[in-house]
């Protein structure tokens, strides 16, 4: 799902502009250029904007925490601790532990059967 165009809009135009128009006269009042030299250094200006922008939603969007919560909620290995590949897993893909009850075993042809893709 991708932003609102109003907002790529905004990101890409409207704030590098007005933080380069900012460092525009930033230049021009405090560091007593001349207007003549500094109309026409603004795409320098709306460059440097553009960078200081995208620097800063970028470093903002890296330190927020993260909106999903953790990809694998299923439980625990018991005996390696890695999570299991569905909610009632009786077997860790990770190393290999196997923990079904007598009741819940198959049949070791079934079982090979399975292992080996036949149907």
């Amino acid at each position: 799902m991708g932003q609102p165009l109003w907002l790529s809009l905004l990101n890409v135009s409207v704030m590098p502009t007005a933080i380069g128009v900012l460092a525009m006269l930033y230049s021009r009042d405090w560091l007593g250029w001349p207007t003549w030299l500094v109309i026409p250094l603004f795409p320098f200006f709306w460059l440097l904007g553009f960078c200081i922008w995208t620097l800063a939603v970028g470093g903002l969007l890296a330190l927020r925490p993260p909106l999903a919560g953790p990809v694998h909620s299923h439980p625990p290995c018991p005996t390696c601790s890695h999570p299991l590949a569905t909610q009632f897993a009786r077997q860790c893909l990770h190393c290999g532990a196997d923990w079904h009850g007598p009741e819940l075993q198959d049949s070791t042809d079934n079982h090979d059967m399975h292992r080996s893709g036949g149907g």
